[in-house]
């Protein structure tokens, strides 16, 4: 119970303090609590291969991200947009549409308390998997480096704020924006001031958090399951680390 939050979100009127209390107010905590201390990534770390007979490679490039409440949150959403989010995205575009290396790609940002995650979630043909993370590095980096047009930073910053607004429609939404929140930082950001900040954000922000702060000198970790080879595994390693 020391760690549950009950987030209640509609119609509101008949919901009290002791009701809650009523269901909830009866557990005890049983046992002791250790919160997991936080590591730092390792820099030297390349990757894990799981080996399974089946027809395509599936594979994560993993980056650092940024936790839950930290500064640049808003300009690494309207990044996703860019990248990975959607069939207008430039991984969709460019390494499934107009390369062929794969048939689904996409992006997933990740925010804990401490730390975060950004990674490119990939599933391709053997012969293909080389190609297929050359360009997403090739993407990635750019994107990183804030070279991004000014019609995809405009497109990205509209998706984000339609796909917000409507998800702000949703209790489900509500609550758990409401209980994470209150998890990672015993506060509840002001929605609307996310969408405010995200459409500030510029080619320049994109450059200063990315490829001068948190992706600095960093070369992503790579995952994989499939029917990946020990040598495919090390060219991938030496494609990493160049």
């Amino acid at each position: 119970p020391d760690n549950m939050i009950v987030t209640i979100t509609g119609n509101t009127d008949k919901i009290s303090k002791e009701l809650i209390m009523k269901y909830f107010g009866k557990y005890k905590n049983e046992g002791t609590y250790t919160k997991v201390p936080f590591s730092q990534i390792n820099p030297n770390a390349t990757g894990k291969t799981v080996h399974k007979d089946i027809e395509q490679i599936h594979f994560y490039l993993s980056y650092p991200g940024l936790r839950a409440l930290g500064m640049g949150k808003e300009t690494i959403e309207v990044v996703d947009y860019i990248l990975g989010e959607g069939m207008s995205s430039r991984l969709f575009q460019t390494v499934r549409e107009e390369k062929g290396y794969c048939y689904s790609i996409y992006t997933q940002n990740i925010n804990m308390e401490e730390s975060g995650s950004y990674a490119v979630g990939c599933s391709c043909s053997p012969e293909h998997t080389h190609d297929a993370i050359k360009t997403i590095l090739k993407e990635v980096k750019e994107v990183g480096l804030g070279k991004v047009s000014k019609k995809e930073l405009t497109k990205a910053k509209e998706k984000f704020l339609t796909k917000t607004q409507l998800a702000m429609e949703r209790p489900s939404f509500i609550s758990g924006y409401n209980a994470e929140s209150l998890i990672y930082g015993n506060v509840i950001p002001d929605i609307n001031k996310t969408i405010e900040v995200a459409n500030t954000v510029t080619e320049k922000d994109i450059k200063t958090l990315l490829a001068d702060r948190i992706w600095k000198d960093v070369r992503p970790t790579f995952y994989t399951v499939g029917n990946l080879n020990l040598k495919d595994f090390h060219k991938i390693e030496s494609i990493l680390k160049s």
